[in-house]
């Protein structure tokens, strides 16, 4: 699984990148092996530092997988909070996409890797 960082006027701790990284690592259960899988990972400070309050931190996940697309986008005052969220959302898309593969593999008598 490949992530890519894009970051705009946020500044990410070497923990916070390594955490990030890991939890998304961690979703590469719910993908097939031979299944490339690209991650777009997009941290925003929408105002800068001129804003005090609001949900002006941005993550964006965008992931392809063979062909498809998922795309998460959630707002919060906290970067990592903003990330929190975004990452149970992208989570339980792929759940739910792997459950689907997984039906339609027992539906047809085939075997998912």
């Amino acid at each position: 699984m490949k992530i890519l960082f894009h970051i705009k006027g946020v500044a990410l701790t070497e923990q916070e990148n390594n955490d990030i990284e890991e939890k998304l690592q961690g979703l590469s259960r719910f993908v097939t092996r031979d299944e490339p899988v690209t991650i777009d990972l997009f941290l925003i400070d929408e105002a800068g530092k001129r804003a005090k309050n609001g949900p002006d931190q941005i993550v964006h996940i965008n992931a392809l997988l063979s062909g498809e697309n998922i795309f998460i986008e959630e707002r919060n005052s906290h970067h990592m909070q903003a990330f929190s969220e975004a990452y149970h959302r992208f989570k339980r898309a792929l759940e739910d996409r792997h459950r689907k593969m997984i039906d339609e593999a027992k539906d047809s008598n085939t075997m998912i890797e």
